[in-house]
């Protein structure tokens, strides 16, 4: 093999230099990292894999690999490799029976709906004398499956209240009160059927209920601001026009379950309201005027509860709740030109602000999973709030405190990453 020539890890001569003859350096340091980063996108393509097994509705059974997490939410497919190598492709749920998928195991069940039933993907709970498997309906938000030596029912919110006064029926021993439609009681339930309908045996948790779930985002978006006042007040008398811009807010959720959450989203909001013309006072005379800005900029503190339509794997929602405007910067300027010099006697001092800006926001939009983990959303939000300013006018013979309102109509793009997906 041929030495390259144009290596610049070896010394060279150069014309019209004396030579110094060194010792070579040892170039392989720089070959490591080269080679890793080679290998980094087939790493990565294989570290999201599981090494698994899908069962045709024939009895076939094929093995290949699965993505690390497969979500339960209104599939119709499932992503599946033959091999490392190979290109992932879809297998329809209808086509199977059951996958496992490293230590989890998933079934197919076809969940009866008012149109048309759905198959959906059911994750394995319990595995025993009674096998229990969580899934999500359309119309129903999170089911479990309960099969026994005995029965086999399909649990929702709505029916689970009668299933566990019937269990309660058959084993005394259980308190119907003391259970709930969660995943930790089911598992109790679970636990309590077994050793009561079939003693000495047991069952496997397979699914630890899950712990405390958040999400976490970022919402950009394009708002437009209006202040109003009542015409009674010392510079209510103008044409005031607001301001249009962008700005964005971090959203932290806790997911109570797949319909129901509770949001935080604090963002940053500038109302920039001027009027060229404000009669101000003795009022009589038109002719008396100021040109007024008023800038007010907040933090806003949203606290807010969403809830989702169950709508296939589009999801409208609606969310409202509380609003608080904590102020960076309220200020108006008062550029007076007075008809009479005697005017000039009522133009206030500085005008105070008082209080933080409390109101409600309400909204609604559209969500759109983009993986198990990651979630899309487009919605739109008005915002109503207020406070007061305080005005120190010889006109009024003193301080008067004004109310004004703020609104704000936001359009935006909800981006969040869901932990425990």
């Amino acid at each position: 093999m041929k030495r390259n020539r144009n290596n610049n890890c070896r010394n060279t001569n150069v014309p019209g230099f004396r030579t110094v003859r060194l010792q070579r350096p040892d170039c392989s340091w720089f070959l490591l990292p080269i080679a890793l980063l080679l290998s980094l996108p087939g790493f990565a393509q294989q570290s999201n894999l599981r090494e698994g097994a899908y069962l045709k509705n024939d009895g076939t059974r094929v093995e290949g690999y699965f993505k690390q997490n497969i979500s339960l939410k209104q599939e119709t497919s499932v992503w599946f490799q033959p091999s490392l190598q190979a290109d992932p492709v879809r297998v329809e749920l209808d086509s199977i029976q059951e996958i496992t998928a490293g230590e989890d195991r998933y079934i197919t069940y076809e969940m009866p709906r008012r149109e048309y039933d759905e198959t959906s993907l059911m994750k394995e709970v319990t595995r025993g004398a009674v096998n229990l498997f969580r899934g999500i309906s359309t119309d129903r938000g999170t089911v479990y499956l309960w099969r026994d030596r005995e029965d086999e029912v399909l649990l929702s919110r709505n029916n689970f209240e009668g299933f566990a006064q019937s269990v309660a029926q058959r084993c005394p021993g259980i308190q119907a009160t003391g259970y709930r439609f969660n995943q930790g009681s089911l598992i109790e339930l679970a636990r309590a059927y077994t050793g009561c309908r079939f003693a000495g045996s047991e069952i496997e948790v397979r699914e630890a209920p899950a712990g405390f779930q958040f999400s976490i985002g970022i919402r950009p978006y394009f708002y437009t601001t209006n202040l109003d006042q009542a015409q009674s007040t010392y510079y209510g008398r103008g044409d005031y026009e607001g301001e249009s811009s962008f700005s964005a807010a971090l959203t932290l959720a806790w997911v109570v379950n797949p319909r129901i959450r509770v949001m935080l989203e604090p963002g940053y909001t500038r109302i920039l309201s001027t009027s060229d013309i404000v009669n101000v006072p003795p009022y009589t005379n038109p002719n008396t005027f100021s040109e007024v800005t008023i800038d007010l900029q907040y933090i806003d503190v949203p606290v807010l509860a969403q809830y989702t339509f169950p709508f296939g794997n589009l999801r409208p929602f609606v969310e409202g709740g509380l609003y608080v405007g904590i102020p960076l910067k309220r200020e108006l300027t008062d550029e007076l030109f007075p008809a009479d010099p005697s005017h000039i006697q009522f133009k206030p001092g500085p005008v105070r602000f008082e209080e933080t800006n409390f109101g409600y926001t309400v909204g609604a939009g559209i969500g759109l999973p983009l993986s198990a983990s990651f979630e899309a959303a487009l919605l739109a939000r008005w915002t109503q709030s207020s406070s007061l300013m305080e005005v120190d006018s010889d006109f009024n013979e003193g301080p008067a405190f004004h109310n004004f309102r703020t609104d704000i109509l936001q359009v935006g793009l909800r981006l969040s990453w869901i932990s425990g997906k």
